[in-house]
């Protein structure tokens, strides 16, 4: 289960600019709350099928030298990015499998995404997003970099009855540590009014099977129109 405030914080790494921003504000968190950082990249090499077992075998061994100089090298890079020391991980399989298993029993998840699909498809099947739906802790998705004080201003994304979930304890929680404040982003027309919205970062209720039907809408024009860090809190 996970807790508020982190202590333990996951970030998925693709080597893109969206993922050095991830780093970044996790670092900002762990500084802020003693956390630690997991860096994790999912890299996976599928041998040909006509391999002999011999070769399989070779194969495997090389790939654990490979792997853990991989990890050496993305450790480098990643406590770099974050400005504190960071821990790595690469393991084989798809992106957002490996975050999802590997930080099963964290705090929070931080994931960059990016917009190779369009304006309006750059959410939308991306690594986030199945990230984000597959989660059962908090996801931070970003797809640049944050403003430099996140969470002096934050959104608050409230539906027809008010904040959904533990949102709004999360929201405030950071407002009172950072020393900011809360602002409430009415999810009815939100699409007109989130693009220019003065916050470092917007705080939203994460969409799942048993959410009311506006959430999962409303979530996907918050981070299309976005242009800050999105926090989903299950």
């Amino acid at each position: 289960m996970w807790t508020f405030p982190p202590k333990r914080i996951v970030v998925g790494v693709d080597f893109a600019p969206a993922s050095s921003a991830a780093l970044a504000v996790a670092g900002l968190l762990a500084r802020q709350f003693s956390a630690t950082v997991t860096a994790v990249h999912a890299e996976t090499f599928e041998p040909p099928p006509y391999f002999t077992a011999e070769q399989m075998q070779a194969l495997g061994q090389q790939d654990q030298a490979l792997r853990r100089q991989a990890e050496q090298h993305l450790e480098r890079l990643a406590s770099r990015d974050a400005g504190v020391a960071v821990r790595a991980r690469v393991e084989p399989g798809s992106a957002a499998d490996v975050v999802l298993a590997i930080a099963r029993d964290a705090d929070l998840i931080a994931v960059g995404t990016h917009g190779r699909r369009g304006p309006s498809r750059w959410w939308l099947g991306s690594v986030a997003e199945r990230v984000v739906r597959g989660s059962g802790v908090p996801v931070l998705v970003l797809h640049g970099p944050a403003g430099p004080a996140p969470f002096m201003r934050i959104g608050l994304l409230v539906g027809p009855h008010g904040a959904v979930g533990a949102s709004a304890k999360y929201a405030e929680g950071l407002a009172s540590r950072f020393g900011g404040r809360v602002m409430t982003v009415p999810a009815e027309g939100v699409s007109s009014t989130v693009a220019g919205l003065d916050a470092g970062v917007v705080v939203v209720p994460a969409p799942h099977d048993a959410a009311p039907a506006w959430l999962g809408q409303v979530s996907d024009q918050v981070l299309r129109g976005c242009t800050v860090p999105v926090l989903f809190v299950p």
